[in-house]
């Protein structure tokens, strides 16, 4: 229905929000808000080849009463650019296929399209004309007819009026309705400098030079109603059309219906059939007798994922994971997804969430109304495996990575806003302005989007940074408010240094490890841990973790699902860490823990009344009267503080909860207080009990099979918290014997040697900064029909060049090839004499050598050299060749700090091995020395 201009009505058809990346200067939501705040009917968001933002304006509309139309300028390599709104479902299924295809013809970050791919993609689309020549829109009419209409703006600037005058007369020739925009590039005037300062960072321009590349003025802004009445005075159709054009277009992102992919469903089975039958297989393998308990937790998690259509979701992990496994990849599930018995019968996690009362609604709840979100760990070196295998599965039209927003931080903040103002220290404000703004694209960690139909009929697809990736144009937070599931695949070096040990022993001690038959409670492993004796296990490697393991003295699991959980930002914030090693004490000296009312036991029990997990977080919300899902938006709630009315209600309700069960006000406020500082960086249990499991069996490895430990680290590097060398250093002091790099012996990879009848290592080619694979291939090659009997045989059969023999040479990996003892310097003498390029008559010919009066090399000379080509040294540790000098000055050994009282000021020496990043609030940094004891 067509509204009077004389109730002003308008709604802006032209939008850029800050998602045309570096061009507009608002948040969508900005956008939104103010858009209502001016009496606007409707808003449409058109950023630039894509919708990256409108998932953000759909959600900041949901409780407002403007209307958000959907839409994008798209741009053409033979036609001007058209903004093209969608009416319908099919119109939005067009755009996402238009957009897609100028994204995948075109380099990362670019778009090409040609307009010929209108054809058929028109339909269910309204498109504005901007550049409004005979030319440009008898062929324009051709594609969309009666939804074509010519838009027109006054910006006060030279040309408007011939502009306005042309599509006029073209309008009134083809009978194509005019249409007023303002062309929107931010929710207020004064954002125009910021807009000017974006240009410049995407143009690579200062401002003194910027010319004619900025607006002339900040005409380009959200106006109101009234506003563009004045500007449109002798247009008042222009203004009442844009209201035809947003009534017309009818569709919004809650139409989209996502499914899952169901080709892999036997016959005669739906998705949710197919997965009880899955869930109570994997119930029998897990838990052998299916007991009442585990039988009710069963069916209730079924109920509710039933009930909320996610069985297909389930499936299609259930099915990646079971790749893993039939691959040999270890992996396991992390996160909320660990409080489901749903996974854990799937074997998409490890943690038995029955048997540590975890729970299910900190996973997925009815009230909550989003998609579950699963985290999936595989080991860093094979996890392309398993996308490659999602890819060719699915198929890249069924399949996308999910993206991920780089937004504007303080540093890259200052770094492009000085370049703009041509300083080093631009004002502040802009840098401050700036700050949170999306700058470009990325690639999540590890999200996928899978779906049964095509995915660019629900978001447009583009080309990855990475090789061989394609990414939605939504992050994961957009794609759980439309309620697109994704899964998340994501890698971690532990596991992978897990399997190559698990190997190893296997291999070479006839013991055969899993992450599910490791023997439990083993008193030497809690006894290492207790002492701190971590180096290189997962999670309790740092010195913070070091520091407080002999505090807290883990001698369970659960311990180490608290000692994981305890030494974060959230519970040091919180005032948890205190209290809890306090009650431990008092517990080890038979003190009964004293709780704030005793419903709280059992709630608090195992955390001794001090609440460390967001999973107690709920629970006492639940004491106090929330449901499952309300208690969980609590949770939420207390972490994000988007809504401050919001929170204040929940808290009021949480401690008028607390007060019914007869607390005071004081105390109530005194519990919700306990928890409210740690809630946005406290760790769910599920995810800190899944990182205990890793931690408890690296710590089993590295205590009873610690040379194969060390290999399997050493061959997965790059990885965890310390370098090699330390790695090296620490088992060296547990007794493990180390071989250097040998041609005659090593592989590419460190392994495993028998040496008196104990298990060694011997350090491998990639240990060699700079050989290359190809190079290691021709020597494992070459020694195969034999060993080698001198450095010239070694020459003849590998054909190395002369880099790679000096690679090889200052490693010290050529000594065994001489038969008298000889220095690395002497083997490069003889390795450089060698004849290099092509082989020719005299290759033939071993080079006879003078005696080279060549120095032998001191004991530091060699130190430094093997970190220099080895980032190692097996013949000491660098600060131990400086001890006497050290002595003399009353430098303090770390072995000597065991005997110094408490108290006294002491002068240490060491390498910096761990810098802490970021620094603390006050500027401090702390760093983790080495010497040769520790």
């Amino acid at each position: 229905m067509a509204i009077s201009i004389n109730q002003v009505g308008y709604a802006e058809l032209t939008c850029r929000s800050n998602y045309t990346f570096l061009t507009g200067a608002s948040h969508p939501d900005e956008l939104v808000i103010q858009a209502e705040h001016l009496g606007l009917r409707a808003l449409a968001l058109t950023d630039s080849n894509g919708l990256y933002g409108v998932v953000k304006a759909h959600v900041a509309a949901k409780n407002l009463k403007i209307k958000i139309l959907i839409g994008s300028e798209v741009f053409f390599e033979d036609f001007p650019p058209l903004t093209l709104l969608v009416k319908n479902l099919e119109g939005y299924q067009n755009l996402c296929r238009l957009i897609t295809e100028g994204k995948r013809d075109a380099p990362k970050g670019g778009f090409c399209l040609n307009s010929n791919a209108l054809e058929g993609k028109a339909a269910g689309l309204f498109a504005l004309l901007r550049r409004p020549q005979m030319q440009f829109a008898e062929r324009a009419y051709q594609w969309f007819g009666g939804s074509l209409r010519l838009a027109v703006s006054r910006h006060y600037q030279a040309g408007d009026e011939a502009r306005i005058k042309v599509a006029r007369l073209t309008g009134a020739q083809l009978s194509i309705p005019l249409v007023a925009i303002n062309d929107v590039h931010t929710h207020l005037p004064e954002r125009q400098k910021l807009q000017d300062i974006l240009v410049c960072i995407r143009e690579k321009l200062t401002l003194a030079n910027s010319g004619q590349k900025l607006f002339p003025n900040q005409e380009r802004t959200l106006k109101s109603p009234g506003e563009m009445l004045k500007l449109f005075h002798d247009l008042p159709e222009a203004l009442s059309n844009t209201l035809q054009v947003a009534e017309a277009c009818d569709f919004s992102l809650n139409q989209l219906k996502y499914l899952f992919p169901e080709e892999d469903l036997p016959a005669g089975h739906t998705a949710a059939s197919y997965l009880r039958e899955c869930v109570w297989k994997g119930a029998k393998e897990r838990f052998g007798t299916v007991s009442p308990e585990i039988e009710r937790t069963l069916n209730h998690e079924l109920q509710l994922i039933e009930e909320l259509n996610y069985p297909g979701y389930f499936l299609t992990l259930h099915s990646i994971v079971r790749f893993a496994r039939e691959r040999g990849i270890l992996c396991q599930g992390r996160g909320s997804a660990a409080n489901s018995a749903v996974c854990y019968c799937l074997t998409i996690t490890s943690i038995d969430p029955v048997k540590m009362q975890l729970l299910f609604e900190r996973f997925i709840s009815r009230e909550r109304d989003e998609p579950p979100d699963i985290d999936v760990d595989f080991e860093h070196e094979r996890r392309e495996e398993v996308i490659q295998h999602i890819y060719e599965k699915y198929g890249r039209d069924r399949a996308a990575m999910v993206c991920e927003v780089i937004t504007y931080r303080e540093r890259s903040a200052l770094r492009d806003v000085a370049k703009v103002f041509g300083v080093v220290s631009p004002p502040s404000e802009w840098v401050e302005e700036i700050q949170g703004f999306p700058r470009h694209l990325s690639i999540h960690s590890g999200g996928f989007a899978i779906t049964q139909g095509p995915i660019h009929a629900l978001v447009p697809v583009e080309k990855g940074s990475m090789a061989d990736r394609t990414v939605v144009q939504w992050d994961k937070d957009d794609l759980a408010a439309i309620g697109i599931l994704k899964v998340d695949l994501l890698s971690l070096g532990m596991l992978t240094a897990l399997r190559k040990t698990f190997e190893l022993v296997g291999r070479h001690q006839g013991k055969a490890y899993s992450l599910a038959t490791l023997p439990a409670d083993d008193p030497a492993t809690y006894q290492m841990i207790q002492d701190a004796d971590t180096v290189g296990v997962f999670q309790i490697e740092s010195r913070a973790q070091m520091s407080m393991l002999p505090r807290l003295k883990p001698n369970k699991f659960y311990d180490l699902v608290v000692e994981v959980a305890i030494v974060r930002p959230g519970p040091i914030l919180g005032n948890m860490v205190h209290p809890y090693l306090k009650r431990r004490n008092e517990e080890k000296l038979g003190k009964p823990v004293a709780y704030a009312h005793p419903k709280f036991e059992s709630i608090l029990k195992r955390t001794l009344g001090v609440p460390i997990f967001q999973e107690q977080v709920m629970r006492l919300a639940m004491l106090a009267g929330f449901s499952m899902g309300e208690a969980d938006e609590l949770r939420r709630a207390m972490g994000s503080r988007r809504s401050h009315e919001k929170f204040l209600k929940l808290k009021k309700r949480f401690v008028d909860g607390l007060i019914r069960l007869e607390m005071t006000q004081k105390q109530s406020e005194d519990v919700f207080r306990q928890f409210e500082g740690f809630s946005e960086y406290g760790f769910p249990e599920s995810h800190a009990a899944s990182f205990a499991l890793l931690t408890y069996a690296s710590s089993y490895m590295k205590r009873h099979h610690p040379a194969a430990f060390v290999v399997g680290l050493l061959n997965s590097q790059p990885m965890g918290f310390y370098a090699p060398h330390t790695l090296i250093e620490d088992a060296r002091r547990h007794q493990v014997v180390f071989f250097p790099v040998d041609v005659q012996a090593s592989s590419n990879d460190c392994i495993l040697v028998l040496s008196e009848e104990e298990w060694a290592v011997r350090l491998g080619f990639k240990m060699i900064k700079g050989l290359p694979e190809k190079a290691i291939q021709q020597i494992e090659r070459a020694r195969s029909t034999g060993p080698f009997l001198s450095l010239f045989d070694f020459w003849k059969r590998t054909q190395l060049s002369s880099a790679d023999l000096a690679r090889l040479a200052a490693a010290d990996a050529l000594s065994s090839l001489f038969p008298d003892s000889t220095s690395r310097r002497t083997a490069l003498w003889h390795a450089l004499a060698l004849p290099t390029g092509e082989r020719n008559l005299f290759a033939e010919w071993e080079p006879v050598l003078d005696e080279a009066p060549i120095p032998s090399m001191t004991a530091a000379e060699r130190v430094t050299q093997d970190f220099d080509t080895l980032r190692a040294s097996l013949e000491a540790h660098p600060i131990s060749l400086m001890r006497d000098l050290l002595n003399a000055q009353d430098v303090v050994s770390s072995q000597a700090l065991l005997r110094v009282r408490a108290g006294k000021k002491v002068r240490v020496a060491g390498m910096v091995i761990v810098r802490q990043r970021p620094q603390t609030a006050n500027g401090l940094v702390f760093a983790t020395l080495e010497d040769e004891f520790g």
